[in-house]
């Protein structure tokens, strides 16, 4: 017995490319829906301003690597402890140390607070995140004319 081979017509390969690009949409569609509902996409509020801001960063970055400081921002229980020291190794003293808590995970609960100078070159704050989980510390000092800035992740209880 032979096999009879049938013809592909028009109407046959017309079906197979609906198909195909019904089911690529399909895909699409299920992509774009959980990309809107799990991300807004928005890094930053003002991404232009920022751009235009960029050298200005850089020289901040420089200028701040030019301080020469040892720093050791930590979190130990519940608290968070900034040690700075000038390039001399010197304690910091009289800066204005603060910091924004920022979490990454939802919007709409960071908040800033300041630390008190416990000790020559020691700032520190009592940490007390309205939520437990992942957080980032963004800490400042202010002194004369200058500023520094570090970041820290952590997680909080």
């Amino acid at each position: 017995m032979a096999a009879t081979i049938r013809p592909v017509t028009g109407k046959k390969v017309f079906f197979y490319f609906l198909a195909f690009f019904v089911a690529i949409a399909a895909v699409n569609a299920v992509f774009i829906t959980k990309a809107l509902k799990t991300h807004s996409g928005v890094v930053s509020e003002s991404a232009y301003e920022d751009g235009l801001a960029y050298n200005d960063r850089l020289h901040a970055g420089r200028v701040q690597e030019a301080l020469g400081l040892t720093e050791n921002l930590v979190h130990e229980n519940g608290t968070l402890t900034w040690t700075i020291q000038d390039k001399n190794g010197a304690p910091l003293t009289g800066a204005k140390v603060t910091a924004r808590m920022i979490r990454p995970l939802k919007s709409g609960h960071d908040y800033e607070i300041e630390f008190t100078q416990v000790a020559k070159g020691v700032y520190s704050v009592p940490l007390n995140a309205p939520l437990s989980g992942a957080w980032t510390v963004k800490a400042n000092a202010q002194w004369d004319t200058h500023n520094y800035q570090t970041t820290l992740e952590i997680i909080a209880p």
